[in-house]
């Protein structure tokens, strides 16, 4: 969400704050002010190539809902730059997006627990 409030700050992209039936999101799209020859596109994407295919291939089959869960799991792994143990995890993710339960916090975490365990914390 930074790079996006950046790339809009930067006139490069429109968002706008979308309600569902049981919940709330986000849609982007390029702002008129966007010139490809700003920033180069595919440079930013080869660097990133390798990070993208793996997302891609863990996530790439996974809902809206299900990557909102996921990727708080990852943010509230290292808020405040200490990594939390379990039990406060699911309790953090759970203050962060009360709309999910405990238990199905519980179960995502154990599901992506390699995804986890690989995340650093720290600056």
């Amino acid at each position: 969400m930074a790079d996006a409030r950046s790339a809009e700050s930067n006139g490069w992209l429109k968002s706008e704050l979308v309600t569902y039936q049981l919940g709330y999101g986000y849609e982007f799209e390029a702002s008129e002010d966007f010139h490809g020859d700003e920033i180069s596109l595919s440079d930013i994407s080869q660097d990133c190539e390798e990070g993208i295919d793996w997302v891609i291939e863990q996530f790439g089959d996974e809902s809206a809902s299900r990557l909102e869960l996921i990727s708080t799991l990852v943010f509230a792994l290292c808020d405040n730059d200490r990594r939390r143990e379990k039990d406060e995890l699911i309790a953090r993710v759970h203050e962060i997006k009360p709309h999910f339960s405990i238990e199905e916090i519980d179960k995502t975490a154990i599901e992506i627990s390699t995804v986890l365990d690989c995340v650093t914390c720290g600056k």
